[in-house]
């Protein structure tokens, strides 16, 4: 008796958890939307500046022959018509996450736009939440930028030390991200900013499990996040010159990663069949520019969709980009929980 509920209620979790179910759910959520006429809100990825360092994996870096979003700075004036924008047509922001491809803290105005978005009526959702990704070698204004009204910094680092940092993060220095952190640590505590999530987030590869553990001994020490992540290729781009390149591109994977696991994990998605992309119809990801990416994990400039203001913002996930159906047929592991589709196929090599 007791197995068989259980066996019914094991059933049930799977049928409700299913992606077809969860599609349904979504279809069902956007008819009421549109019925009742009324604008889900968004997730917005913002560059405000590009990269200066050339991260091994990074399709910044220099083992990629790809033509980028380029060089620049977001200004402040180019932001507030983006912010208009969303206003206007009434589209609300669920979360601001400012850090895409390029280093936020490499634009200095990076408070002010952060303030602006914070305080804006009608821009973020309520409840909506400001996240800043960084490699944190830069911090300008460190007071102004914590008292701007970000939710979260996220910090991305490799190794404690200089010779297991630089190794990945090309360019950067470790002792004087550190530094900044401490900053950071500093006005948290001394403002008691208590709204404010400090994530150090530790990439693993193969040879960094030592500083692994020095990084979650600092975490607990300042009362950071230590959030691990388990590294693999960064971006669609990637993921299809790796396709294409798979003997030349190995050697150098190796140094980094499992990548056996990795592509034994690899899926792709029947391009004929794909119903939802998460990344697709509930982001919305821009240059320095203004100029729109298909979403938040392509890379290239030949895939740009044209200007934000080309375009109804409810609009741009219908945009077609033939990206997409590539991204679908090249298998790849990253962010395919992101993705329903009716016939996922486990690519083994």
């Amino acid at each position: 008796m007791i197995s068989n509920i259980k066996h019914q209620i094991k059933n049930i979790a799977i049928k409700i958890t299913s992606p077809m179910f969860v599609l349904k759910l979504i279809k069902i959520k956007g008819k009421l939307s549109e019925f009742l006429k009324i604008n889900p809100p968004f997730t917005l990825y913002i560059d405000v500046s590009n990269c200066a360092l050339k991260c091994t994996l990074c399709p910044n870096g220099d083992n990629y022959p790809f033509e980028g979003p380029g060089r620049g700075k977001m200004s402040l004036t180019l932001f507030k018509r983006i912010v208009e924008k969303f206003v206007e047509e009434n589209i609300t922001v669920k979360l601001f996450a400012i850090g895409n491809w390029g280093e936020a803290m490499l634009n200095p105005e990076i408070h002010q736009i952060i303030h602006y978005a914070k305080t804006r009526s009608g821009f973020m959702r309520k409840g909506g939440k400001i996240s800043v990704n960084t490699t944190l070698n830069n911090l300008p204004n460190p007071s102004d930028f914590l008292k701007s009204g970000v939710n979260e910094v996220r910090i991305t680092i490799s190794g404690m030390t200089q010779a297991i940092y630089s190794k990945y993060h090309k360019g950067g220095d470790i002792e004087r991200v550190k530094s900044n952190i401490l900053k950071l640590v500093e006005i948290r505590d001394s403002e008691k900013i208590n709204y404010l999530n400090l994530k150090l987030v530790f990439l693993n590869f193969t040879y960094n499990k030592k500083d692994s553990e020095l990084a979650e001994e600092f975490c607990r020490k300042h009362k950071l996040i230590f959030t691990p992540v388990d590294s693999r290729l960064l971006c669609v781009d990637c993921f299809i010159y790796f396709k294409n390149e798979k003997e030349k591109m190995s050697k150098m994977y190796n140094q980094f990663v499992d990548l056996l696991t990795l592509t034994s994990k690899s899926t792709t998605i029947d391009a004929d069949n794909v119903e939802f992309c998460n990344l697709r119809w509930n982001y919305v990801t821009v240059n320095f520019d203004g100029q729109l990416f298909p979403c938040c994990g392509v890379f290239e400039k030949k895939h740009f969709l044209g200007s934000l203001f080309d375009f109804k913002i409810k609009d741009i996930p219908k945009i077609e980009s033939k990206i997409c159906k590539i991204c679908a047929t090249t298998p790849m592991n990253n962010s395919r929980d992101l993705i329903i589709s009716k016939n996922p196929k486990v690519i083994s090599g």
